[in-house]
């Protein structure tokens, strides 16, 4: 439930910007930790699995910049909320 609840937290934050570079992401995640008040170690995890489908591979919030500029990362959080990622 926690993580279900921080993705959607993601999503929310997400909804109301464009993440147009790393340290955009970044600053949203900070943001997301802060409003939430979890660490960021579960935040990234949680966020690696819904978008990467997995717990390793390339740097995350590159990977992410880029789903985001193809419109895949709304819908790949929606996706893992629904099934119940957390």
């Amino acid at each position: 439930p926690e993580v279900a609840s921080l993705l959607t937290a993601v999503k929310t934050v997400l909804a109301d910007q464009t993440l147009a570079s790393v340290e955009a992401a970044q600053a949203l995640v900070k943001q997301v930790i802060k409003d939430q008040g979890v660490k960021k170690g579960l935040v990234m995890k949680s966020l690696r699995a819904a978008l990467m489908g997995d717990m390793k591979g390339p740097d995350l919030m590159e990977s992410w910049l880029i789903l985001h500029q193809r419109q895949f990362d709304r819908a790949r959080l929606g996706e893992a909320i629904a099934i119940g990622l957390g």
